[in-house]
């Protein structure tokens, strides 16, 4: 005789009719779905908490390049500004070496006015940065200049003019075009003395067009300008 033992209690009953139920009636899919819908919610509120953290670094990192790169490039920019700075001071205080050193050349201290511009064309011509050479009467007339004689010419209205006749240094003008050479300068200018008197002065102008040729050759932070302002802004 062969015996059948089949073993069976509550739960597992209760757990297969429970199975059954949830497969096989519309009111079981129903709830399993909402059960799934919770707990992808339930994991994507999970993912977000976690990415916060880290979006959260990524946007705090990118900021600091950013502000480090802008100090960087301010940084920059003012020690660009600081050189091209000390090579217009050195280029002016050159021009104010020249004027000095033509207010003792005898032809421009005693001028004759052919030999006097034939004399400050040729100190003038090695120099590079200076446009021209002007010597005035203590009126401001042109005496002699690189140009040549220019008696009816005036530069009595010139700032520079009206600051080196006073006699007591050397005058830096503001950029202005030339009025015999017809070009854009810096006019430096110094009074001519001769036993305390002033007999007239002396201009040099630093030609512009040069001072800007020879800042640009500096290296500056990309879509940089070098601006340079006289006295007048």
């Amino acid at each position: 005789m062969k015996l059948r033992i089949s073993v069976r209690n509550r739960t597992s009953d209760a757990l297969l009719n429970s199975a059954d139920f949830a497969v096989n009636s519309p009111q079981g899919l129903g709830l399993l779905r909402r059960n799934r819908r919770r707990m992808r919610k339930r994991l994507f509120a999970v993912a977000a908490a976690a990415l916060v953290p880290a979006m959260g670094l990524l946007a705090y990192n990118e900021l600091a390049l950013r502000a480090a790169r802008e100090a960087e490039v301010h940084a920059e920019a003012a020690r660009a500004a600081q050189h091209a700075g000390s090579e217009l001071d050195m280029v002016v205080e050159g021009a104010r070496s020249l004027v000095i050193a033509v207010s003792a050349i005898a032809a421009v201290n005693d001028p004759q006015p052919d030999l006097c511009s034939t004399t400050v064309a040729d100190v003038a011509r090695p120099v590079q940065s200076i446009e021209s050479i002007l010597v005035l009467d203590v009126t401001g007339h042109v005496v002699c200049s690189t140009k040549g004689p220019r008696p009816d010419v005036s530069m009595a209205d010139r700032d520079y003019f009206k600051e080196a006749i006073k006699g007591d240094d050397v005058a830096v003008g503001v950029y202005t075009l030339g009025r015999l050479s017809k070009t854009a300068v810096l006019p430096v200018a110094r009074a001519m003395k001769h036993e305390g008197r002033i007999t007239g002065v002396i201009v040099a102008g630093i030609k512009l067009a040069w001072l800007q040729e020879r800042l640009s050759q500096r290296s500056l932070v990309a879509g940089g300008a070098y601006t340079i302002a006289d006295r007048e802004g």
